[in-house]
């Protein structure tokens, strides 16, 4: 709103098959809760043909549909937001508050961060896929009996299961992030090898003082 002096503008996105503002500034209550779009015709429907700026003005006569939708929304160019190749959303400016029209360095520009905002929509979304998917790992490895201890390349302790913190009889939060030698000399001469030479090793039996117990350890590079 700020960079094209706008009164009003919006970020609207898919969530379930519908696109809906997501946010906005200077736009009505019942039109930024209340509006929702789809792909079957419209403004949608226009970017998945299209996929470049849509001006109300110039648009009028060749897609009334995605123009009514603009009106309602109070935008004069959109702009659609992209992830994996396909449509998820839209930029939308509303009129300038000088009552100046847009330059075509305003398109250009506007039309550039629609790209950005794409680019970091798609990567949030891959972010949230990992975030997901380890939090998936995590909870397994949280409730196996094995005890699970993860050492990163420089040498500290990544994560530990509860199964580990039994068996070695420590507390994750007392070794997490710290060298992986808090876990004693025999593990960690396990975890460091491995480290270093990115060799599995099966079944290595280490006598541990600390715990007065002989541990089975088994190491494998990530």
């Amino acid at each position: 709103g700020d960079v094209f002096d706008a009164v009003r503008c919006a970020v609207l996105l898919e969530a379930g098959g519908v696109v809906r503002v997501a946010a906005s500034h200077g736009m009505a209550s019942p039109v930024s809760e209340g509006v929702t779009l789809d792909f079957t015709s419209g403004l949608m429907r226009w970017f998945e043909e299209n996929a470049c700026i849509f001006d109300r003005g110039a648009n009028a006569e060749s897609a009334p549909a995605a123009v009514r939708e603009m009106q309602i929304l109070g935008g004069r160019l959109a702009v659609p937001l992209m992830s994996n190749g396909r449509v998820c959303g839209t930029l939308v400016v509303g009129e300038k508050a000088s009552g100046g029209e847009y330059s075509p360095e305003d398109r250009e520009l506007l039309t550039l961060m629609g790209r950005c905002a794409s680019v970091t929509l798609e990567n949030a979304q891959l972010y949230e896929a990992l975030y997901e998917q380890q939090s998936r790992v995590d909870g397994i490895l949280a409730n196996v009996a094995t005890g699970v201890v993860v050492v990163r390349p420089d040498r500290t302790v990544a994560m530990m299961n509860r199964s580990a913190e039994r068996i070695l009889q420590v507390r994750a939060t007392d070794v997490l992030d710290r060298s992986v030698q808090k876990l004693g000399s025999g593990f960690a001469d396990i975890a460091l090898r491995t480290l270093e030479d990115r060799k599995p090793r099966l079944r290595q039996e280490v006598r541990d003082p600390a715990i007065n117990a002989t541990l089975g350890l088994s190491a494998t590079p990530l």
